[in-house]
């Protein structure tokens, strides 16, 4: 691997950033996508004050274009999601469950035929705790230093300033390239099964549903979890999910424990201050009460 050759070679770089802001241009955009084998894929969104992220962009680069899908614009996305959903084209990712949860549970598309950057470096390392960043990545294959001072940008801001869209674009610029060379050191080294193996847990764990990842993860952080504290996590979540605002929205986590006291104890007139919601109030009360 020549990494000095993969550093001037990017400075030439000549891949056309496009911003695509309507159908016409969408349809435009996924034709020409359409062609490629491979495509290297990414997001921005916005995850601050709802249960399901507000997604802002789609980045989708192949050999020679980066498109930037606003996805802020009404669009028919029926194209969009055939070719996300097409085996014969392989969509790369660098860290792969949040954009895959993004796009299934905004836009309801089913992603096929993966490929994670991470995950593959995680293999070619045989270190599966500590996770590359993108940004290592690139300073590792391309010797190069990429700035990530837009990486808590308010994507929401119209219209995107040139240091966002700039932003936006390396993000996929460099995945096709360094798949190709983990690809063929994880062949070399007989380690395809494990990659693909991984990737496709990975992918899973993306199209659940929050609720049940974020009880798992409860689990694991909390070993003498009782049922009936599960239960009123869940019955949180889906509070939350029915009204897409975060879960602290709805009761905030700190007042999870006293809720369990108050169904034991049946202090039920505590739930007034504890769920501020009424409608949240009288589903809590129905359920456990």
């Amino acid at each position: 691997m020549n990494k000095f050759y993969n550093y001037i070679s990017s400075l030439f770089d000549s891949k056309k950033i496009r911003l695509i802001e309507s159908d016409d241009n969408l349809d435009a955009a996924i034709g020409l996508l359409s062609k490629s084998s491979e495509i290297a894929v990414d997001t921005e969104f916005i995850w601050r004050k709802t249960y399901y992220p507000e997604l802002s962009l789609i980045q989708i680069a192949d050999k020679e274009n980066i498109y930037i899908f606003d996805m802020y614009k009404k669009f028919n996305l029926e194209n969009l999601k055939i070719l996300f959903e097409r085996k014969d084209v392989k969509k790369i990712f660098h860290s792969i469950r949040s954009d895959i949860s993004v796009l299934k549970h905004c836009l309801n598309i089913q992603v096929n035929n993966v490929f994670d950057t991470q995950i593959a470096e995680n293999i070619i390392e045989s270190d599966d705790i500590n996770q590359i960043s993108y940004k290592a990545l690139i300073k590792k294959y391309y010797l190069r230093e990429i700035s990530k001072k837009e990486t808590n940008s308010d994507w929401s801001k119209r219209p995107l300033d040139q240091g966002q869209i700039l932003y936006a674009a390396n993000d996929v610029r460099f995945l096709i390239n360094i798949m190709k060379i983990q690809s063929s050191i994880i062949e070399k080294k007989g380690l395809k099964e494990d990659l693909y193996k991984t990737i496709k847990k990975e992918k899973e764990n993306g199209e659940e549903r929050f609720f049940i990842s974020r009880l798992r993860r409860l689990r694991k952080n909390q070993k003498n979890l009782s049922n009936l504290d599960e239960k009123i996590f869940i019955w949180r979540e889906l509070q939350a999910e029915e009204k897409n605002l975060p879960p602290n929205n709805i009761v905030q986590n700190s007042f999870l424990p006293k809720l369990a006291d108050v169904i034991r104890k049946g202090n039920f007139q505590e739930c007034m201050w504890i769920i501020k919601n009424d409608e949240s109030r009288e589903s809590f009360l129905s359920e456990f009460k």
